[in-house]
């Protein structure tokens, strides 16, 4: 029979090893041999405590991943993060009053952001390093006139964005995203601004034919062209019809967008900015 007890002491290095052996016809192991077993659960536990941070850095990742859709909505993640970490914003239109010791960022067209830090040793004309990636991915961006009816069914108009794996995208739920410019008009005056537009919704889908349609596709690849088979289905025509009578008894004025665009699609847009907006104020 053999008892072995590990008592860990405040002091590093330090442990108490009590060993009972009750054998006769073996020897007792060596102190020696036990602390290689300590060693071995040390390692373990600090395996265990890289794993959990190793899990945190990746889950971390994929929220900031998450909450960027677009290049637009990840300066925006990317301005949140780094205001939390004392990072200051400044302005490419003002002069830069920079101090050692401190942190800065600035953004460019909401799609663009530098941050850098100075080192409270810093001299000017010492070195200093750049670390540069994208904020933005491949995507498919909606035309500017988007508006496409075939068969019965509404479809939009899009064109691909950088190389993406375009068969991907294929019968999967689709949805939309980006940044809306706003024309507003008071006391004779018009101005512009911007909001960042996220429909988490599923809205969208761009469905593959049939194995019967598409005989060869097993053999040969899946092939597609993006220019006609890349059409994202947003709803059926009765749908649109349905809209238009709604339309109609509400007696909203036609805008030149809904000739560019479909009204189902643009009015599940403005729903969603009047509620992000109504939001924010309240939350204000």
């Amino acid at each position: 029979m053999i008892s072995l007890f590990l008592k860990l002491d405040a002091e590093p290095d330090a442990y108490t090893v009590i060993l009972s052996v009750y054998n006769k016809d073996r020897q007792v192991r060596r102190v020696s041999e036990v602390s290689e077993i300590v060693n071995q659960s040390e390692a373990m536990a600090q395996t265990e405590a890289n794993g959990e941070e190793l899990s945190s850095v990746v889950s971390d990742f994929l929220q900031f991943l998450n909450a960027s859709p677009t290049a637009f909505h990840a300066v925006d993640e990317a301005k949140r993060r780094l205001r939390e970490v004392g990072y200051e914003q400044i302005s490419e239109k003002e002069d830069w009053n920079l101090e050692a010791g401190k942190r800065y960022f600035f953004t460019r067209n909401y799609s663009t952001i530098v941050a850098f830090a100075i080192g409270k040793k810093y001299v000017a004309g010492n070195g200093f390093h750049i670390v540069g990636a994208h904020t933005d991915s491949p995507c498919v961006k909606l035309k500017p006139v988007s508006k496409v009816s075939k068969g019965g069914y509404l479809e939009v108009g899009v064109q691909t964005y950088g190389g993406g794996l375009w068969h991907t995208w294929f019968d999967r739920d689709l949805t939309v995203a980006g940044r809306v410019i706003i024309r507003e008009e008071k006391d004779g005056s018009v101005s512009y601004s911007h909001k960042l537009l996220r429909i988490y919704e599923p809205i969208m889908r761009i469905p593959t034919l049939a194995i019967h349609l598409d005989r060869n596709v097993n053999s040969d690849g899946f092939k597609p062209n993006t220019q006609s088979h890349l059409l994202p289905v947003l709803a059926t025509a009765i749908k649109e019809e349905l809209n238009k009578v709604a339309t109609d008894n509400s007696k909203e004025k036609p805008t030149s967008n809904s000739s560019k665009h479909h009204s189902v699609l643009l009015q599940v847009m403005i729903l969603k900015l009047i509620f992000s907006s109504f939001f924010l104020v309240a939350d204000e």
